[in-house]
C-alpha cells in the first residue's frame, strides 16, 4: 500500500479494511516518500528498531520499520 500526498491538489489516497476480527497483517506494507531520509532517521525514537537507510539499486534510500501489528513501514527518498 502506498500513501501519497500530492502537492497542489493536496490529495491523499489510502485504503483501510474494517473486518469482523483482527487478521494477520504481516503481509501489509505502508510506504511513505520523504524529502529527507537522514532527517527522518534522526527523528526516530531510540527504543524503536529499524533498518537503514539502505541504498537500493535504482537510486532510492529506504528505511524499514515494523509496527506492533507486524505491518511493514517503509520510508524512502527518491523514485517517482
Amino acid at each position: 500500500m502506498i500513501l501519497e500526498l500530492i502537492d497542489g491538489a493536496r490529495e491523499a489516497l489510502l485504503e483501510i479494511h474494517d473486518g469482523p476480527q483482527a487478521g494477520d497483517l504481516s503481509g501489509l506494507s505502508l510506504q511513505f516518500r520523504v524529502d529527507d531520509v537522514e532527517g527522518f532517521v534522526s527523528s526516530i525514537s531510540p527504543e524503536l528498531q529499524f533498518r537503514g537507510p539502505v541504498q537500493r539499486p535504482w537510486g532510492s534510500s529506504y528505511v524499514y520499520l515494523t509496527d506492533p501489528n507486524g505491518i511493514s513501514v517503509i520510508v524512502y527518498l527518491g523514485g517517482w
